[in-house]
């Protein structure tokens, strides 16, 4: 069938996904789209971040939680079939509405921007001294929150 995957066979076990491997298969998704498709221009980091938001996307349906309780994963496929160009649709336009607020209101934007550059910043500083910043103001009004 056209689309279809399979999964490491790791991935289930019995039918059902083991919770304590479920937070280490989701971070080899990366690998496993690198291993399969991109040799010469691989996922990063920052594509498991947008696959991340997509899964969150699709585990917050009330339907589809629904239809993983009650069936094995060959029967659950349909419902998640029917649902994945809706959520990919949604999560597009709920980032395409954040861009639009961070540009046309220029309060939010510039809040935002220095709410990031602190968190950027730090990041950026941490290894070269220990991790441990002094406080400072923030755009907040008061200490740096890390």
């Amino acid at each position: 069938m056209p689309g279809e995957v399979t999964l490491p066979p790791s991935w289930l076990t019995g039918g059902k996904a083991h919770a304590e491997d479920i937070k280490e298969k989701l971070s080899t998704i990366v690998d496993l789209l690198n291993d399969r498709f991109a040799p010469d221009k691989p996922f990063t980091s920052t594509d498991q971040l947008f696959f991340d938001q997509i899964i969150d996307n699709m585990a917050k349906d009330e339907g589809l939680s629904a239809q993983a309780a009650a069936n094995p994963i060959e029967n659950y496929r349909f419902g998640f079939e029917d649902k994945w160009d809706e959520k990919l649709i949604d999560l597009m336009d709920n980032n395409q509405t954040l861009f639009a607020r961070i540009i046309n209101d220029p309060e939010f934007g510039a809040y935002l921007k220095a709410l990031i550059m602190e968190k950027v910043y730090r990041k950026q500083r941490a290894p070269s001294d220990g991790g441990i910043l002094p406080p400072g103001p923030g755009p907040h009004g008061g200490e740096i929150r890390a």
